[in-house]
């Protein structure tokens, strides 16, 4: 063998294309005898309970007629259970059966060996000569925790396309969540600094919350209305990787997409007592063209950290953000590596928050245009998304006061005028009384001036009648 040419292993996508094939055809056909199962089980409980009920006639059947008619139903009925048995003892053999070739499947070898020599050496790049320029970690994580211009880019960017830290580590700043994790800035190659995400370290009382800074779905001038888009992205400085302990491959592998999982392929890593798989915490370090004033500051901010979702929103769609997100990591951590950067990945203890370990980790099979509905989320994409949640729980619960209060007032304004007319129709009435009663007197004292006024004079036959008629109305009063 020629000298300084080694033998080393590779991913052969083949392979991996050919293992990722057979586990989903296994894991398709696992399913499919699962659910026969199911049916066959189901069937069987139905005609067990129409046995019991069979058997229940057939004692209390009188007639030989009906106990022959019965003991053949009973009988059909047996047979057709024994099928189910057979049929569910068949179904749990291939579920059995297609699990091993699952497993069989994932086991399978996608390694092949590879004779390198010094200069195309992934793993043992040469150093880099190209500075001997040395930076201090302090003084870099300092102009982080304050958002200053580091960068002086003037190309456009092209958007298609325990604690344990070294002497070349620091912390610059942390965010929200569960044991609130740091980015640690690993300044031991100068021209290609990385970021790594970790929850295993602390962070000191000046450190900075970088969701104070973020940018990504905000306004930028009030007046317009107008928010943060990429045109006013000045450089990008760098892709912060939350790399799991011990993990051995490349950290830009972990940027990729994990492939979404069936609900069968969920309800099984729960039965095994699994967690299910997270993607992977991914910030982009953008510097901007314009400074900006945090709540509370007093200093103009240059940078902030964007997660995933915050790029996806910047540049509009899901497949050109992770294809950009994917090709910055592979940028600056391919030209680390090269330059002769020894720690992509570190040996450290495990965090008591749980970050999921390499062998938890799926095969990154997809693409960024493949369809993530069901990609899982990161810890701050999960938390993003229920304070979104949330946040339309609390409009709703708004709305739905206001209206019950428009209701409520639409109401009482009904109430009002209903009662109003009431009182309307009852001062009417009121009056026409009035008038009817102001009427019969008035009509009563008419006819009684009327009396006074009349000088009719009666003939002695008359008056002879009219008293004649006076007594006898008196008469008749009195027996009464």
């Amino acid at each position: 063998m020629p000298q300084g040419v080694r033998t080393i292993k590779v991913l052969d996508p083949s392979k991996v294309a050919d293992r990722t094939r057979r586990k989903q055809e296994a894991s398709s056909k696992r399913d499919t005898a699962r659910k026969t199962h199911e049916d066959a089980s189901k069937r069987r409980e139905k005609r067990v309970d129409q046995k019991k009920g069979l058997d229940a006639r057939l004692k209390e059947a009188k007639s030989d007629e009906d106990k022959v008619v019965l003991q053949q139903q009973i009988a059909d009925l047996d047979t057709k259970i024994q099928q189910d048995d057979t049929e569910m003892t068949n179904a749990h053999n291939e579920e059995a059966r297609f699990e091993q070739e699952e497993k069989d499947a994932e086991m399978q070898e996608v390694y092949v060996e590879k004779q390198v020599d010094g200069e195309d050496d992934p793993d043992n790049p040469k150093p880099s000569i190209e500075s001997t320029e040395s930076i201090d970690p302090t003084d870099f994580a300092a102009k982080l925790m304050k958002g200053l211009r580091i960068s002086d880019r003037a190309e456009v960017i092209d958007i298609t396309q325990d604690i344990q830290l070294r002497n070349t580590q620091a912390v610059t700043c942390y965010k929200g969540g569960l044991g609130k994790p740091a980015i640690v800035v690993d300044c031991e190659i100068p021209d290609w600094i990385i970021y790594r995400i970790r929850k295993d370290v602390m962070h000191p009382e000046n450190c900075p919350n970088l969701m104070k800074w973020r940018r990504a779905g905000k306004v930028k001038d009030s007046k317009t209305e107008e928010k943060w888009k990429v045109k006013d992205i000045a450089d990008i400085l760098g892709i912060a990787i939350e790399v799991p302990p011990g993990f051995d491959g490349k950290p830009e592998d972990l940027v990729r997409l994990i492939p979404p999982l069936s609900g069968a392929q969920k309800d099984r890593l729960k039965k095994l007592g699994k967690p299910i798989p997270k993607q992977p915490d991914v910030q982009l370090l953008i510097q901007w063209k314009e400074g900006l004033k945090a709540e509370g500051e007093d200093e103009e901010r240059f940078t902030s950290w964007e997660s995933r979702s915050g790029c996806r929103t910047l540049w509009k769609k899901r497949e050109i953000a992770d294809t950009y997100l994917l090709k910055k990591a592979t940028e600056f951590e391919s030209g680390y590596r090269k330059a002769g950067g020894k720690h992509s990945s570190e040996e450290r203890s495990m965090s008591p928050v749980g970050i999921p370990s390499a062998a938890s980790t799926p095969s990154r099979g997809g693409t960024p245009n493949s369809d993530d509905s069901e990609t899982p989320l990161t810890e701050e994409e999960e938390e993003e998304e229920e304070e979104e949640n949330e946040e339309k729980k609390r409009q709703k619960k708004k709305q739905d006061e206001k209206k019950r209060k428009e209701k409520k007032k639409e109401e009482e304004k009904k109430k009002e005028e209903e009662k109003k007319k009431e009182e309307k129709k009852k001062k009417e009435e009121k009056k026409k009384k009035e008038e009817g009663r102001r009427g019969r007197r008035g009509r009563r004292r008419r006819r009684q001036r009327r009396i006074r006024n009349s000088s009719v004079k009666l003939t002695p036959t008359q008056q002879g009648e009219l008293i004649e008629a006076f007594g006898t109305y008196w008469e008749k009063k009195q027996a009464k």
